[in-house]
């Protein structure tokens, strides 16, 4: 008896050279239908990815208006250059400008806060008695704010 005589007979039970099974077929077929349905979704998640991220930077865009509001009204001293805004709060000097594709904040000239990400382009204009904020995104989406202090005669704007 030979050797190869010896192992054909131990696994005989696990060995089918004849092919798949029903079972085997039925059950590869479900696995690929599986997946073929699942694709959609997931291009379709995929390629919705910008959307979501426009979304966001609108939302970021209510967050940092409402912040500059904010610290605008408590402002004494109000400095619009081109792409800077200068307030002076208290014995605080905060700065907004473009770094990069982002608007930071600083404090006394320290510290580096972002405070709005993906812009293009941004102007801040005084008119007199209000500053102007006029801002484009990498999308081409332009946004705008007027900021009105309070007080208008406490305000150098």
């Amino acid at each position: 008896m030979s050797a190869k005589e010896k192992t054909k007979g131990k696994f005989a039970g696990l060995s089918n050279e004849h092919g798949f099974t029903l079972a085997e077929t039925l059950l590869a077929l479900t696995c690929f239908l599986i997946i073929v349905s699942l694709l959609p979704s997931a291009i379709g998640i995929v390629l919705q990815e910008g959307v979501a991220d426009r979304k966001i930077q609108t939302l970021e865009w209510e967050v940092f208006n409402s912040q500059l509001k904010r610290e605008f009204r408590t402002g004494f001293l109000i400095i619009a250059q081109k792409e800077k805004l200068l307030i002076q709060k208290g014995s605080d000097t905060i700065l907004y400008e473009k770094y990069g594709s982002n608007i930071r904040r600083r404090v006394n000239n320290e510290g580096h806060e972002i405070m709005l990400q993906n812009v293009r382009e941004v102007r801040f204009t005084s008119d007199g008695h209000s500053v102007v904020v006029a801002l484009r995104d990498i999308w081409q989406k332009e946004y705008g704010s007027r900021l009105m202090p309070f007080l208008s005669a406490g305000a150098g704007v």
